[in-house]
């Protein structure tokens, strides 16, 4: 049984992300057995080249590099984002960042990781904010994602919908995701069971 929860943000979500989101979730789950979640957004400081020169080309080349760089960490094992528009921000990029259960039980020191990097990555123009639950939340990043636990799949649906909002993506349909590797033959088998999906 498919068991839905109604759930309604306050944004309108796009159709095409949120099935290219959904997919990523349900690969990155069928793959790892546990995952941590991060999201930061990632912009250019006011007045700086990059940001008065900026284009979305030019913010997708940055970011391709970042998740190259942050790929090679260790307990890293994929990446979501999606670039928006604003007029006080410009081009800007909303991202996760997930982390292997086993390897790593502390999500925050890789998030200030990114941080680093991204602002190397843009010669000290780029500033990054690391997104962090809040009590008005609906739904708490700070939950792991386990296959087993259909509720904290549901969750991290809803934590991440906020990157396939409509808004301010001025007809942009800009994201990137990784490659998801198939789990390993010697593998202990998975039982059975239903995953718990957004309708």
């Amino acid at each position: 049984m498919n068991n839905s929860h109604q759930y309604n943000p306050s944004w309108n979500p796009n159709w095409f992300l949120s099935v290219i989101l959904d997919n990523h979730i349900d690969a990155m789950v069928a793959r790892y057995s546990c995952l941590l979640t991060l999201r930061l957004d990632f912009f250019y400081k006011k007045n700086t080249p990059h940001y008065l020169h900026q284009d979305h080309h030019a913010l997708e080349r940055d970011l391709r590099l970042l998740m190259n760089k942050m790929m090679q960490k260790a307990a890293v094992v994929g990446y979501f984002w999606v670039i928006e528009w604003t007029v006080d921000h410009g081009f800007h990029a909303h991202a996760a960042y997930w982390l292997d259960g086993h390897q790593t039980q502390r999500s925050y020191p890789f998030a200030l990781q990114a941080g680093e990097l991204w602002k190397e990555l843009t010669q000290q123009e780029g500033y990054f904010n690391i997104c962090q639950f809040k009590e008005p939340y609906k739904a708490d990043i700070n939950i792991p994602v386990r296959y087993n636990e259909p509720t904290s799949i549901l969750n991290i649906r809803r934590v991440l919908s906020y990157l396939t909002k409509e808004e301010q993506k001025e007809g942009l349909c800009s994201y990137g995701c990784n490659e998801v590797p198939q789990r390993p033959m010697s593998g202990r088998p998975r039982k059975a069971m239903d995953t718990i999906s957004e309708n």
